[in-house]
């Protein structure tokens, strides 16, 4: 008598790997991650074998890290929200001023930069 066999999809998004310039791809830390999901996803008493992969996606981006800025204008469809403050400055310090925004909030005129140059050592 034949066992009954059911064929499930399996999908699994690993974690990203951050490949500084120079440095190689560590395929087999890549490998092992890999094994270890599958076999935590067995050891759940589901008992599948991994018969075949048909697919297999490796996407490659440019890692930019969020850092300051200068000054870009506010989406229209965000103005009339009035959910946070943009700070109209032509330098690259839009954290610190959005931090003093915080600290030293002023009563009206948030986004003019002439509200937050006093702070700027504190």
């Amino acid at each position: 008598m034949l066992e009954d066999v059911s064929h499930i999809p399996y999908w699994d998004i690993s974690t990203l790997r951050l490949v500084i310039g120079g440095h190689a791809l560590d395929t087999d830390q890549t490998m092992s991650d890999l094994n270890c999901q599958l076999e935590n996803f067995s050891k759940r008493g589901s008992f599948y074998v991994l018969e075949r992969v048909t697919r297999f996606v490796l996407t490659i981006a440019r890692y930019r890290p969020l850092h300051g800025s200068s000054y870009i204008k506010t989406p229209r469809f965000l103005v009339w929200k009035r959910c946070f403050v943009n700070i109209r400055n032509n330098d690259q310090k839009c954290f610190l001023y959005s931090v003093l925004s915080a600290l030293h909030e002023p009563q009206k005129n948030k986004e003019r930069l002439s509200n937050y140059v006093p702070y700027l050592n504190t």
